[in-house]
């Protein structure tokens, strides 16, 4: 099922309206997961995975009440499905000279669109999260814990808007999770929630651009090791060794050598200090 947007904002509605398009399925049973959970990480499987989510969401629109157990984990599993194919998209827009025009001729694959729908189905998941989060988790996704998947969705949306450049709003996400916050516990805390890798260089991201008003020693250290992920766009490591330059009220240098941080480098090229490792000293 091919949707052809304009813009992100047009995507969001689009995304709302094509559910009621879908062909209706059987209703479920309260107390059955009533669907196959897909395998996310099959690219070549994640578009019809998408089709069959979204006709849960479906099949249960008319009485949701009764369905929030299979809303919640349907539209949770189209926000991790959804997170994960914006690096290999299968929605479409069209390019922005023909905006207004819904045609499939030169559409292309978008990431934003993606993005987009992740963040709305982890946003009502999280909507949901109240109301199921007494009951087990299904046995079809027994390796989860209700813990972990509020906090995958808190991560999914911080994510998302990261990834479409909203950091600010995406960091006060993460304001609320200290651990997250700490660079000595950051990666294990990750880790033990089992987030996706490509996604953990945006959690630095975030981490950084959230403590530069509070800490800039840790908001540096956060910096450093998302651009040594090696693993963002060119834009994001732009920004960030911007900030450590010429953002920061302080310097940042090696503690032998007072070498200043050197952007494409990751030690002092003097003491060989790690560029993590390095100390805030006043502006000279």
């Amino acid at each position: 099922m091919r949707r052809f947007l304009p813009s992100t904002l047009a995507l969001a509605v689009a995304l709302s309206g094509a559910l009621a398009s879908c062909a209706s399925v059987p209703p479920l049973e309260d107390d059955a997961l009533g669907f196959v959970v897909p395998n996310i990480a099959d690219e070549s499987r994640r578009e019809s995975a998408v089709f069959r989510l979204e006709n849960v969401l479906v099949s249960t629109q008319t009485d949701p009440e009764s369905h929030a157990f299979q809303r919640f984990w349907a539209s949770y599993l189209l926000a991790e499905l959804h997170s994960a194919a914006a690096s290999a998209p299968f929605l479409t827009e069209p390019p922005p000279a023909s905006a207004l025009v819904y045609a499939s001729s030169g559409a292309t694959p978008s990431r934003t669109a993606h993005l987009v729908a992740a963040i709305d189905h982890a946003s009502r998941a999280r909507h949901l999260f109240p109301r199921i989060a007494n009951r087990p988790v299904p046995a079809e996704l027994e390796s989860l814990t209700t813990e972990d998947v509020q906090a995958n969705l808190d991560l999914l949306v911080a994510t998302g808007l990261a990834r479409l450049g909203f950091q600010t709003e995406g960091g006060t996400i993460l304001a609320n999770a200290p651990k997250l916050l700490d660079p000595d516990q950051c990666r294990t805390e990750l880790a033990r929630l089992a987030l996706r890798e490509d996604l953990v260089p945006w959690v630095f991201v975030l981490a950084s651009d959230t403590l530069r008003k509070t800490d800039e020693l840790r908001a540096y250290r956060f910096a450093v090791i998302a651009i040594e992920s090696g693993a963002l766009p060119a834009e994001t490591v732009e920004r960030l060794e911007t900030w450590i330059l010429t953002g920061a009220s302080v310097q940042f240098v090696c503690p032998r050598s007072q070498t200043a941080y050197l952007p494409g480098q990751r030690k002092s090229p003097i003491s060989g200090v790690a560029h993590r490792d390095y100390v805030a000293v006043p502006r000279r």
